[in-house]
């Protein structure tokens, strides 16, 4: 087995075990772990100041930085990873004013902000949909189609008065398929 001292004045004071060291310093590394592990130092939850309600997918933001997150369908948020010290805290949604708040973080600490957005009404600029239409006749259009004159449809109703799957088959184009006799549920392809 090795053995490592600290030599002063040519007198060997302590003599240190190298797999006892490694054993204590990793033993040290994992019990400081947990400490490491604070993902979420800035907690909180973002609702409606006035009635107090919820804001799922509210914008959360820590300021120049990438950490950023939207709150759950309770409000609730939680931004990971950040360093300790002096941060401003951006929360926005649609129909609520932002509301920016300074925040300072502390190693070890988890710190809970409960954000009351304020609403505001969104003054947009007028948006008027119009649409055209060209009048065509159906003789016009140039693609096939086959027009089933009134007198017959009123005939073959006469004759087979609960199948107009029968009269929609003998059209050109058309497959009717019984899905369900019962309810009379029909499956049409063109």
């Amino acid at each position: 087995m090795v053995s490592a001292g600290i030599e002063i004045d040519g007198k060997m004071l302590k003599e240190i075990n190298p797999y006892m060291f490694f054993s204590s310093f990793l033993l040290f590394l994992i019990l400081l772990w947990p400490l490491s592990l604070d993902a979420a130092p800035v907690r909180g939850r973002v609702s409606d100041r006035d009635t107090g309600e919820p804001l799922p997918g509210a914008t959360v933001l820590a300021v120049g930085t990438n950490h950023g997150t939207a709150a759950d369908s309770l409000g609730r948020f939680a931004l990971p990873d950040l360093a300790p010290g002096g941060y401003e805290v951006r929360v926005s949604m649609i129909g609520y004013a932002p509301h920016i708040l300074p925040v300072f973080v502390t190693f070890g600490d988890t710190l809970f902000l409960d954000i009351g957005l304020e609403p505001v009404e969104l003054e947009e600029e007028e948006v008027v949909v119009t649409a055209t239409r060209t009048v065509r006749h159906i003789d016009d259009v140039p693609v096939r189609i086959e027009a089933i004159p009134q007198e017959e449809v009123e005939e073959k109703l006469l004759m087979t008065p609960s199948s107009t799957a029968m009269l929609l088959n003998e059209s050109t184009g058309m497959r009717v398929q019984t899905v369900s006799s019962g309810s009379g549920a029909l499956n049409m392809r063109i």
